[in-house]
């Protein structure tokens, strides 16, 4: 508890001393606001005994200020690090600064901002906390509505975070190359339901050690889009080519890449059914999160070569209680084997208000690989606007089918008690029998949540065994914990 009790007297001072210049001008147009994210780490290497305990203070603070139609947000970040790398401290790092001008049919933006073309599948630049993803446009982005016509532009360059704050976070995609980006978009609505599409996208990487760009790519793509159809139909397609180049001292010849996604769904009463098909060939292009068909996979994705349809039905039975049901079927080229993934489920509501909740999956990649995955959730309301909550999920996966093969088993209990809407405790018990017998296979850990108005403070001491972590559709391997941190979030 010495390493929370450092955590809170290292983020109090961050998270009061930078709102307290947050004001507002009584009776005017004129408004300033604040949301600032701090996160303490007190770890060690969970695979090294022997390895020394790290310290780390992360801390990120939006500052956004707005005058009747322009708006201004300026984004910064410092990081401390005591006993580590000292190059990895930072007292004051700009990270992102944005002014926009909206109109009632248009706005521009200067600076950063999130940006993406269709579904994701040619381009995607966004943010997510869990992975300390922060990707933006770098520059200028036009919109602008006339009539049934809607045109949009943007060019600059990717910037990404420098210092994010999140347990586990990517590598930066920019690190020793810059990337510039310029695109142009087209939306027409046909009719009141049907709108079609049309975008461009050019991109140029160039590597900090040189002076010359050393790849281009070219990516254009179509959109469809019919909502409400008959009351109760929704209709897309999007298709894109990729065309990458070399330059400059850079001659390789790169495949033709191809991506495309249709999806169909029809809801009535209690009915909802879906059916999608995904088709991605060598796209190969950093900046993209396009639909994975598998939101609930729990091994890494490809999401660069691979061809797959999914057909999903969920009913309703009645007083909020639901079954659903999926299957998956394709071929991953990256694993060259035929790909399958069946889920089922459902939820159901019990006496005294209590909720329970089942999930089962099983994937597989012929004669490469398979998975079986669980779960089971259950809520049981107790005292006045308190609750407990047990969940417990299972991970059976067969590697390396077609060589050496490899048992991965892992099994995640947690245990949770809402006290109101400001308190909440919980701890959680992984057991991973399959670990090699020099290696830990239990690892235990406390948690706890506390909101006071616009502060949310979590704390977290014990250990946790690593494995995939999914997060929006995207999954990446992450590597165990040991230690303890502290995480807060503001917003005035």
């Amino acid at each position: 508890m010495k390493s929370l009790l450092l955590a809170s007297l290292a983020l109090a001072p961050v998270a009061y001393a930078e709102n307290a210049s947050v004001t507002e001008a009584a009776g005017s147009s004129f408004h300033i606001s604040t949301q600032g994210h701090a996160m303490f780490l007190n770890s060690k290497d969970a695979e090294d005994a022997a390895a020394k305990t790290a310290y780390n203070l992360i801390h990120e603070n939006k500052i956004s200020a707005d005058f009747k139609d322009v708006q201004g947000d300026l984004t910064f970040s410092n990081r401390w690090n005591p006993n580590g790398n000292k190059e990895s401290n930072s007292a004051f790092v700009v990270e992102k600064k944005t002014l926009s001008h909206a109109w009632t049919d248009g706005k521009l933006t200067l600076g950063d901002s999130y940006q993406e073309l269709g579904r994701g599948i040619a381009l995607s630049l966004y943010r997510d906390t869990a992975f300390g993803v922060d990707n933006t446009l770098e520059g200028v982005a036009i919109k602008q509505s006339l009539s049934q016509v809607t045109l949009s532009g943007m060019a600059g360059r990717i910037n990404s975070v420098t210092n994010p704050v999140a347990l586990n976070p990517v590598t930066n995609p920019l690190l020793n190359r810059n990337v510039w980006i310029a695109s142009t978009q087209a939306n027409v609505k046909i009719s009141q339901p049907v709108t079609v599409g049309g975008h461009y996208l050019f991109s140029a990487n160039k590597p900090n050690d040189v002076s010359v760009i050393d790849k281009k790519w070219h990516t254009a793509g179509i959109t469809v889009a019919a909502n409400g159809l008959a009351d109760s139909i929704d209709l897309y397609g999007e298709t894109n080519v990729l065309l990458t180049e070399g330059a400059g001292a850079n001659q390789l010849n790169y495949p033709t890449g191809n991506g495309t996604f249709v999806s169909a769904a029809w809801s009535e009463e209690n009915w909802r059914v879906k059916a999608e098909v995904k088709d991605y060939r060598n796209f190969y292009y950093d900046f993209r999160r396009p639909p994975t068909l598998e939101d609930d996979v729990v091994v890494t994705l490809n999401t660069q070569d691979v061809t797959a349809a999914r057909f999903g039905v969920e009913r309703g039975l009645g007083l909020k209680t639901n079954v659903y049901a999926s299957i998956l079927a394709g071929h991953d080229r990256v694993e060259n084997g035929d790909l399958r993934h069946a889920i089922a489920g459902g939820k159901w509501l019990g006496p005294w208000r209590s909720a329970f909740e089942a999930k089962l999956g099983y994937r597989w990649v012929n004669a490469k690989n398979n998975l079986t995955h669980g779960g089971l959730k259950f809520k049981l309301p107790t005292f006045k606007g308190q609750s407990v909550e047990l969940e417990y999920r299972k991970q059976i996966a067969n590697k390396n089918l077609d060589s050496y093969r490899i048992i991965e088993d892992r099994n995640q209990t947690t245990l949770g008690y809402n006290f109101n809407e400001q308190w909440n405790v919980g701890m959680g018990y992984e057991f991973v029998p399959t670990n090699p017998i020099d290696t830990q296979a239990h690892f235990v850990n406390v948690n706890g949540t506390y909101k006071a108005g616009p502060f949310i403070t979590k704390a977290f001491v014990g250990q946790t065994s690593g494995g995939t972590l999914c997060s929006g559709g995207v999954c990446r391997q992450v590597p165990p914990f040991s230690g303890a941190y502290l995480e807060g979030t503001y917003s005035f």
